[in-house]
């Protein structure tokens, strides 16, 4: 904000519109889904992928672990994405060499929900401050 450019602004503007161009879901905007408020806190990650949960896989599920004959749910409607952040892409504060960000689509339970675990949660707001103190955390 204290350059002619404003830098910060112009990198915070075009992230927003990259969530909202990449992440709507149903009528809600991109940015303010739980993948958008990651990537526009902390911007693109090292690596994603995507896998079918399976059963037993996710904690919720009701059949709990099963043997070596594991199926995979309806995997067109239940997945599991991550987003893998190395050490150089993670805000100064956060001593992590690595965080990863899980989001679950399952029936019933929500489309690409952010999975607040520890890690996650203290690196996206080491970001949020950051962000509105506009320096690195």
């Amino acid at each position: 904000p204290e350059t002619p450019g404003n830098e910060f602004r112009h990198e915070f503007e075009r992230r927003v519109a990259y969530a909202d161009a990449n992440f709507t879901q149903d009528k809600i905007r991109g940015s303010l889904t739980d993948r958008g408020m990651v990537f526009v806190l902390i911007g693109p990650p090292s690596w994603a992928g995507r896998k079918p949960i399976r059963t037993g896989e996710d904690t919720s599920d009701a059949a709990g672990l099963t043997g070596p004959g594991t199926r995979i749910l309806d995997s067109a409607g239940n997945w599991r994405e991550t987003w893998y952040y190395r050490r150089d892409l993670l805000p100064a504060s956060i001593p992590y060499q690595q965080v990863d960000f899980d989001f679950i689509t399952r029936k019933g339970y929500g489309k690409n929900v952010l999975q607040r675990d520890a890690a996650a949660l203290s690196t996206l707001e080491a970001a949020r401050r950051a962000k509105t103190t506009g320096r690195a955390s």
